[in-house]
């Protein structure tokens, strides 16, 4: 059995703003497990998708609103951060998996269609993942975890509040117009 030969330190990253997030592949808002080529890649319950990083848009909730660079969050020791490379070995974009978790910490998340925002909860979000969004501010809590006899130290996103901005078609949009009062998410 190992022993903890010191307490590790306790770093503190500060949560990150996120304007104009766009999800990248194909989000699992209803935690069903899924599988690829016989390998389960998300298990049953883990609610989850993959944001697109903007190159400027991002924020450090600090007070100062400080902007950072996916690379600075990097640097900064966010583990979960991935690069997409393209074929000629470039980075064409950053991307990081964000955690939905209506546990200890539940997310205040609103879908905003038009001019109505309405709330979502834990029961109604999985209509999440048969929608396309315009565009997603977020703020995304890092959960730290640090090894204790390695002292290395991994990041896990997690969704603190987010605006989905649903993308509605023509026919949406003249329903809502003619029955404000009926249309719901």
């Amino acid at each position: 059995m190992a022993t903890r030969s010191a307490t590790p330190r306790r770093l503190y990253i500060p949560d990150i703003e996120i304007a104009n997030a766009r999800i990248y592949g194909r989000p699992n808002f209803a935690g069903l497990e899924r599988t690829h080529n016989g390998r389960i890649v998300n298990s049953a319950g883990n609610r989850n998708f993959c944001i697109e990083l903007p190159d400027d848009g991002i924020r450090l909730a600090d007070g100062k609103g400080t902007p950072v660079t996916p690379e600075e969050l990097i640097n900064m020791g966010w583990t979960n951060i991935r690069a997409r490379v393209d074929e000629d070995q470039n980075i064409s974009c950053y991307w990081m998996v964000v955690k939905v978790n209506f546990g200890n910490r539940p997310p205040v998340v609103w879908s905003v269609t038009g001019n109505k925002r309405v709330k979502v909860d834990e029961s109604t979000i999985d209509l999440f993942d048969g929608r396309n969004f315009n565009r997603i501010d977020l703020t995304v809590h890092p959960s730290v975890r640090q090894d204790w006899d390695t002292g290395e130290t991994a990041i896990s996103a997690y969704l603190a509040e987010g605006f989905f901005y649903v993308r509605t078609s023509s026919f949406e949009d003249a329903w809502q117009n003619e029955h404000p009062e009926e249309f719901e998410f």
